[in-house]
């Protein structure tokens, strides 16, 4: 969303309303998944792999976009070295990689957990 990003640098209050919707969704979403009850084992994965597949869909976007998607930074990455395109590039795979391999994380994590949910019920029969 482009267009509401570009507002986070004209507005102190909406910069920070940014932040903070950010990191509360983040709080909510690892929460969910990983302290949810061994019977959403199945909602867990599934929820998982849809916003996984999201954050991984636009990491690639950004990671190989030839042209900036994000033009506030058009000014702000030559004093880090960086064309705005190496930037968006870095932003991708950070989102593409290591995010990813957190979601994995949280999918086997879920997995067990509905593993050692199985082998209860099996021996309860």
């Amino acid at each position: 969303m482009p267009r509401p990003y570009e507002a986070t640098f004209t507005s102190t209050p909406i910069h920070w309303l940014m932040h903070c919707t950010l990191f509360g969704c983040s709080v909510a979403l690892w929460r969910a998944l990983l302290r949810s009850p061994r019977e959403a084992g199945v909602d867990v994965l599934l929820g998982g792999a849809v916003i996984a597949m999201q954050m991984g869909f636009l990491g690639a976007i950004l990671t190989t976009a030839n042209r900036p998607l994000y033009f506030p930074h058009l000014a702000t990455t030559q004093i880090w070295g960086m064309t705005p395109p190496q930037d968006q590039a870095l932003g991708g795979v950070f989102m593409w990689v290591p995010g990813i391999l957190l979601f994995l994380g949280a999918g086997l994590y879920a997995l067990d957990r509905l593993r050692a949910r199985a082998s209860l019920s099996a021996d309860w029969h």
